[in-house]
This record gives C-alpha cells, sequence and structure tokens, in this order.
C-alpha cells in the first residue's frame, strides 16, 4: 500500500546506535517495568476499544501511533475499509486540526501517551493486525537514547 504525501527528508546527527544503548538495555531488561497508568490514558485506551466493538468487534485493528493531525489515520481507514484504525497521538492540538475528509466511521482518534497505550492495549489481549509508525520524530538527539 502506498500512501500519498509529500514526506521530507528524515535525517539525524545521529550516526549510529548511542554508545550507552547497549549498557541501558542490559540495565532496564533486569527490572520490571512499573510506571503507573495514567488515568487520562485507561479512560482513552477504554473508549478506543468501546469504539471499536461498537464498529465490528470482529474488524481487524489498524494502529496509527503518533498519528499527528491524523491524516495518514484517514487514509489508512479508507486504503483498508474492513479494519478499524485507531490514530494515537499525544497532543491535543494535532489531534483537533481539521482533516482532509470527515473521520471514516471505521477510525477514531485517542488523545493518549502511547507508552502507556501500548501497554494497555497489550494487557487487554489486543492483537493488531498493523501497526504504522509514519512520523519522522526530532528525538532522541545526539547526545539522548
Amino acid at each position: 500500500m502506498t500512501l500519498p504525501g509529500n514526506s521530507r527528508f528524515v535525517g539525524s546527527a545521529q550516526d549510529g546506535p548511542h554508545r550507552d544503548l547497549e549498557n541501558l538495555l542490559r540495565r532496564h531488561a533486569g527490572h520490571p517495568f512499573q510506571k503507573p497508568f495514567a488515568d487520562y490514558n485507561r479512560r482513552a485506551a477504554e473508549a478506543a476499544l468501546a469504539a471499536w466493538q461498537g464498529w465490528n468487534p470482529a474488524a481487524p485493528l489498524i494502529l496509527d501511533a503518533g498519528c499527528g493531525v491524523g491524516w495518514s489515520t484517514v487514509h489508512l481507514a479508507e486504503a483498508f475499509p474492513d479494519h478499524f484504525v485507531l490514530g494515537v497521538d499525544q497532543s491535543l492540538d494535532r489531534l483537533t486540526r481539521g482533516k482532509p475528509v470527515p473521520t471514516p466511521a471505521n477510525a477514531v482518534f485517542v488523545r493518549a501517551d502511547l507508552v502507556d497505550f501500548w501497554r494497555l492495549l497489550a494487557q487487554a489481549g489486543v492483537r493488531l493486525a498493523r501497526h504504522y509508525l509514519l512520523y519522522p520524530n526530532p528525538w532522541p538527539k545526539i547526545g539522548q537514547v
């Protein structure tokens, strides 16, 4: 599938894996992730799953993670009319900006932190049919992981 677009070139001053990546991964792998879920993320996940179940609980699920203003979510919903698409972004400002067309019936926009949202989907036993991360993120900078 090809999405229409005019994406800019993705570049970085970082020319390889972060020098501390291996040590950080080893340290984190040895300890369970204990960050509590934020209440707004719990509510967002519940609402998103309810929208999916209300549309068609048998429909395969697509996650458009970090969807920004949601154009990609709209295109994915149009390209996969038999799937349900969750467009998730942490920015209410981006999610409420104008869309190119009305939101298709098989899509919903969700304001949530992706770390919590991914964990909540996993906790609910949700299996995605497709998972998209389409937008370049300006982080991490060269000194960050």
